[in-house]
């Protein structure tokens, strides 16, 4: 069922390539989070929300573990002329796509490097820290109970990309490999935000 739901996300982002149809993280987050727990739909509007994004750093160390939490993109196997049909230029096919559901901040107060250090842990995997110079903020944040939402966003790997020929409207095939990386999306409620 899962991996079924999977494929149908990754259709419905697919459809949206190239146009301006709003597809965007918290829309996917919110609709995972509801496959999940269909208790958690949605009745707020993003307005009540300050969002803040954080890359999350040590990711260098966890890539393996990062890699785990991916599924195969079927497209990452299509030939040219078949990516040529389907993708823009400069459009990057990666070899895994990431469907996080679960992201959860946790203090380490024990962490011998900085005692106010913040895991990030998705999926019950560990895949990094919030950087050095946000942690007091974040901290701040969680212990307030002023985070009403978490999302993430993983990225990166093995991946194909067309870009200009030689020749006119034609295209080549270019493939590259980078570390992934994670970004997370913390939703802060308005009303606590303002009385700090």
């Amino acid at each position: 069922m899962r991996r079924v739901y999977y494929e149908v996300l990754s259709k419905l982002r697919k459809s949206c390539w190239g146009q301006s149809c709003g597809f965007n993280l918290k829309q996917y987050a919110e609709t995972v989070a509801v496959f999940n727990n269909p208790a958690a739909a949605p009745s707020g509007s993003t307005s009540e929300h300050k969002v803040e994004r954080h890359k999350v750093a040590g990711t260098s160390y966890r890539q393996a573990d990062i890699r785990e939490l991916g599924i195969e993109n079927d497209d990452y196997t299509l030939t040219k002329r078949e990516l040529e049909d389907c993708f823009a230029e400069y459009e990057k096919v990666y070899q895994f796509d990431f469907y996080p559901s679960n992201v959860q901040l946790v203090e380490e107060p024990e962490n011998e490097h900085d005692p106010n250090a913040i895991k990030v842990v998705i999926d019950g995997v560990h895949v990094g820290y919030i950087k050095k110079g946000s942690c007091t903020h974040v901290k701040k944040l969680i212990q307030e109970n002023k985070i009403s939402s978490i999302y993430a966003e993983i990225s990166g790997g093995k991946y194909k990309m067309l870009v200009p020929g030689d020749d006119y409207n034609s295209f080549d095939l270019d493939r590259g490999d980078s570390e992934f990386f994670v970004t997370v999306e913390l939703h802060i409620r308005w009303d606590t935000f303002l009385k700090t």
